[in-house]
């Protein structure tokens, strides 16, 4: 990590009515840190999409009252955190792989796995060795009709892995915490 200039932690209760003033908070807090970029609101904009995917993830999944949102400024990065004691990451079944639940086995650490798809994007998850995943996008040709029945449970992680920096999971089995990383190269939004 680099040196923090600024850091805000947000609780959100996992209710959808109090969501939106609470969203609306965690915007402006970073609004107020990048008063020196000019190009600042559509990034803004872009990152009201990513907090709200995390935060319905954190509703939809977790299953416990609250979770949090860290916003983290260090030197040239922008960090979201969510963080949340809910339930594990599970990935649904992909094709012929089975489910995945964290903490994952030997048998996923080092490998890249798929996610989901849709009718245009893959999402891969490459689980690391401590059985972290890092999250990225595949697009595919696609020349037919696009189907919105085939949205996947995990659209929202496609959302996420296109618009940020870089997408990771990381489940802290001694203090049963999941955590989702999103970070931001601000040098790049400037």
């Amino acid at each position: 990590m680099g040196n923090v200039l600024s850091k805000k932690i947000f609780t959100f209760t996992n209710d959808s009515q109090t969501l939106t003033d609470s969203l609306e908070h965690a915007l402006a807090y970073i609004r107020e840190q990048m008063t020196d970029y000019t190009k600042a609101q559509p990034f803004i904009s872009r990152l009201r999409w990513i907090i709200i995917e995390l935060l319905t993830n954190g509703v939809k999944h977790s299953g416990v009252p609250q979770i949090q949102l860290n916003i983290i400024f260090e030197d040239n990065e922008l960090i979201l955190e969510k963080m949340d004691n809910g339930r594990p990451l599970l990935i649904a079944e992909y094709e012929d792989r089975p489910k995945v639940k964290w903490p994952v086995g030997l048998n996923y650490k080092g490998k890249d796995i798929v996610v989901c798809g849709d009718p245009l994007h893959l999402l891969h998850a490459r689980i690391d060795q401590q059985g972290d995943a890092s999250f990225f996008v595949e697009a595919i040709d696609n020349d037919g009709p696009l189907a919105l029945d085939c949205v996947s449970e995990h659209f929202g992680f496609i959302i996420i892995a296109k618009a940020s920096g870089s997408f990771t999971y990381h489940y802290d089995e001694a203090d049963k915490v999941n955590i989702f990383r999103c970070t931001f190269d601000l040098q790049k939004v400037a």
